[in-house]
């Protein structure tokens, strides 16, 4: 099954440490992404990250809205 991988600006949501994240691609690499949380998911997990940066796999994200094509998915 294919599954489309985010570009830079979309806006994907993940799970990490038992709960929902959504995130904003900053960087595209072959098999993940590097995001920022959005202010209201680095709060759920700010005691786990030292940032809001962080990587996820391309298998581990949903795709919530396409920068590129002015659209939501999720």
């Amino acid at each position: 099954m294919y599954l489309p991988k985010a570009k830079a600006n979309d806006q994907i949501l993940f799970n990490r440490f038992n709960e929902t994240l959504e995130a904003t691609v900053i960087k595209r690499y072959e098999n993940s992404v590097v995001v920022r949380l959005t202010e209201d998911s680095y709060k759920k997990v700010h005691e786990e990250l030292p940032n809001d940066l962080t990587v996820v796999n391309d298998r581990n994200y949903q795709i919530m809205y396409r920068a590129s094509e002015n659209k939501e998915l999720a």
